[in-house]
């Protein structure tokens, strides 16, 4: 069973507790272990010359893939075609897209404000070309 750990990824620095939307910032700022605000302001950055939002996929995905030289995957699937749950894959380091959801995985734990292990695991982003992915 995979685990979770509490980790706001810096946020409350800034927010306190406040709800604020930024799965993206904060999965990445986990994933990549770089700071909350810098990883924020790139975003930003790259938002203003495309036009798209900091937390939209075309931004995010740019910023991961040609900044930070991040590979993208597709969804895992069981023999049976269905996905896996977030919680039945291991990642040492990576960036997964839920339902509308970025979160991130460090050492096999779930990174977040809540536990989505339960959730659909979905595209996801690593570091590794070929990562070395377990399935649980």
């Amino acid at each position: 069973m995979i685990k979770f750990k509490h980790n706001d990824g810096g946020r409350s620095i800034y927010f306190g507790k406040r709800q604020t939307g930024d799965c993206v910032v904060r999965a990445i700022a986990i994933a990549t272990n770089k700071h909350y605000r810098d990883v924020w302001h790139d975003l930003l950055k790259i938002s203003k010359r495309t036009g798209f939002m900091p937390n939209n996929r075309e931004t995010y995905e740019t910023y991961l893939i040609k900044h930070l030289g991040w590979y993208k995957h597709k969804c895992l699937r069981q023999a049976n075609g269905k996905k896996y749950l977030v919680k039945q894959v291991y990642h040492k380091q990576a960036i997964i897209l839920t339902r509308g959801h970025l979160t991130a995985m460090v050492d096999g734990v779930v990174n977040d404000l809540f536990d989505c292990g339960d959730s659909y695991h979905n595209r996801y982003f690593t570091k590794e070309k070929n990562p070395m992915v377990q399935k649980i």
